[in-house]
């Protein structure tokens, strides 16, 4: 026997979930276009809230290069400007002409485009307070020792950050209002283009904006992949941030394209993805396969080198040696063990070994084995490459005469901008791995961070 009663209850409640939950859901859906909120979350939350993104403006306010800042600034505007108008191409044709059905609407339409449209932004004024808040920290607990030494001999024992607290942590607000004005400025620029009168404007604007994108997708991109680095220099010279934002440009391109070729093609953005995503790992399943057959077919060869003796002969060979140096008299023998930890273990472990080296030169005879992982190998390698050939000796990029001091060379080539090229390169790390470009492709990150390594030295 049917219970009329207890269905009429469950219909009253599939109709109050279909008009409470599942119509606004479905209207924020079409007035807020998911994909494109999530990858300016993510870019704002990565930009704004992680130590990384906090460290990026460390250094910049701690530099102050004008190319640096001019830069960021206008990469900044223009990924504001293409994810705004970019947005607004995927609402609804009754919203873009400015029709609304009714507040709610207008009001989701309005949050969600100069809400992404500020993100870059708002990403940078939370990023610059949260690392004002964390200087202001270290600064407090750091006072008594900046007190006690001062400024001068802290920056003298090669703690320069720590004597620049001070300077850094009173640009930090100055820093945020400029933000803020660029942030008004650009929403203001975005409200005249949205008006009625504007859209001449806001064609001509979007269409601009799509062709400087599909530029740096192929400067950053096919260009930078193919060729030996030609944008190395210029990643350096307008530095991390700039370089961050340019190529975070360029990968939302790549997924814009892919959008558009799956609406010629007709099928889902979804699809389409999972097509790409399935051209890649094949890309980089040929790639590997062919760079295992050069290395097969490199061993085979025919060589006439004597095979690598082992550990205990180099070390009874080290061991004679200093024998016969030291005359029979007792000599140290060191070893040394380098942790990882990225750029900060390749600063702590090769400023470590280059003042022992610097106050004490038979320090290096000393030195029989070195075991390092990661950032310590990194910073073991260039104090090994720096010793033997005297330091960073030559002429500078700025035709100065470099110091033969291992620590001056050492800072000389960990102090340049080396994440620079890593960031730039992504789009064409990217590009390198897809068909036809696999195999005239030249180099990726890792090919670029030691170029970078290897310039900032002219020895």
């Amino acid at each position: 026997m049917i219970d009329w009663a207890f269905r009429d209850k469950c219909e009253k409640f599939c109709e109050w979930c279909r008009r409470n939950i599942a119509r606004p859901l479905e209207r924020c859906g079409g007035v807020l276009h998911g994909g494109l909120l999530t990858g300016a979350l993510l870019f704002f939350g990565f930009l704004g809230y992680s130590a990384q993104g906090r460290e990026l403006f460390r250094v910049m306010l701690e530099r102050m290069h004008p190319q640096e800042v001019a830069a960021t600034a206008i990469a900044a505007f223009l990924l504001s400007t293409l994810l705004f108008f970019t947005y607004r191409s995927f609402l609804p044709l009754h919203i873009q002409n400015n029709d609304y059905n009714d507040g709610s609407e207008k009001f989701l339409s309005m949050l969600g485009l100069y809400g992404i449209g500020s993100a870059p932004f708002l990403a940078c004024a939370v990023s610059i307070g949260f690392m004002w808040r964390d200087l202001a920290l270290a600064r407090e607990v750091l006072a008594p020792m900046i007190k006690t030494a001062g400024v001068a001999e802290i920056e003298k024992e090669g703690l320069a950050t720590i004597g620049r607290m001070g300077v850094i942590t009173d640009r930090a607000l100055p820093a945020i209002a400029i933000v803020a004005v660029f942030a008004l400025l650009t929403i203001a620029l975005l409200r005249l283009c949205e008006t009625r009168g504007g859209g001449g404007l806001m064609g001509r604007t979007t269409r601009g904006l799509n062709w400087l994108g599909v530029f740096i997708v192929l400067t950053m991109g096919v260009v930078a992949a193919a060729a030996n680095h030609p944008l190395l220099d210029i990643y350096s010279w307008i530095g991390p941030l700039a370089a961050g934002i340019l190529s975070t440009i360029g990968m939302f391109m790549i997924g814009l394209a892919i959008a558009w070729l799956a609406r010629v093609a007709r099928v889902p953005g979804l699809v389409a993805l999972g097509a790409v995503v399935l051209l890649y790992v094949f890309g980089v399943a040929i790639l590997g396969g062919f760079e295992s057959w050069q290395a097969s077919r490199t061993a085979s060869l025919p060589t006439k080198q004597p095979p690598k003796p082992s550990f205990e002969d180099v070390a009874r060979d080290w061991i004679a040696d200093r024998t016969k140096d030291t005359a029979g008299k007792k000599a140290p023998l060191v070893m040394i063990s380098a942790q990882g930890g990225g750029m900060y273990a390749a600063i702590a472990s090769s400023l470590f070994l280059a003042r022992l080296q610097d106050r004490e030169p038979k320090f290096i005879t000393s030195l029989m084995a070195v075991s390092a992982v990661s950032g310590g190998s990194l910073g073991t390698a260039l104090f090994d490459a720096l010793s033997r050939d005297g330091g960073c000796g030559g002429t500078t990029a700025a035709g100065k005469q470099s110091s033969t001091k291992i620590e001056d060379g050492i800072a000389e080539v960990l102090q340049g901008s080396h994440l620079a090229p890593i960031i730039g390169n992504v789009p064409a790390d990217l590009v390198r791995k897809l068909p036809p470009f696999i195999f005239w492709a030249s180099r990726d990150r890792a090919e670029a961070f030691k170029e970078s390594l290897v310039r900032s030295c002219p020895a």
